[in-house]
């Protein structure tokens, strides 16, 4: 997977939300909607159903700053380009939650847990 679009509607993420899956880590909460698969457990085949798409979201509630919370959209959005475009499942929709611990936590650590989250969801979607 080399390029992950956008999920830019209120109701996309609602979506996600109510219908899909999700893991928490200290650093980054992952929520993952699977591809929609059609009767025979094979994904559709059409190019724009084979783009993962992602969305980040940071309440009010984790900072009260703006500033905060930009940053830590952007830390997000780095360790998503770095980890998501080689670990995304084609189709998915993945929507990134940014807490608290994501403005002070180390960038690795940061990668490393949502690598983590990623692996624990993909394997809580197989089974």
């Amino acid at each position: 997977m080399a390029k992950l679009g956008r999920l830019k509607k209120r109701q996309e993420f609602l979506d996600i939300q109510l219908k899909g899956q999700s893991w928490v880590s200290s650093s980054v909460i992952v929520q993952v909607l699977p591809a929609p698969v059609m009767g025979g457990g094979e994904y559709k085949q059409n190019a724009q159903d084979a783009l993962s798409r992602m969305g980040l979201t940071v309440s009010k509630k984790v900072s009260a700053l703006a500033v905060d919370r930009n940053r830590i959209k952007r830390r997000l959005r780095a360790a998503a380009s770095d980890v998501l475009t080689s670990r995304a499942q084609d189709g998915a929709n993945y929507v990134l939650i940014g807490r608290k611990a994501t403005l002070d936590v180390d960038f690795e650590v940061l990668k490393k847990d949502l690598s983590w989250c990623l692996k624990r969801l993909h394997h809580k979607l197989e089974s």
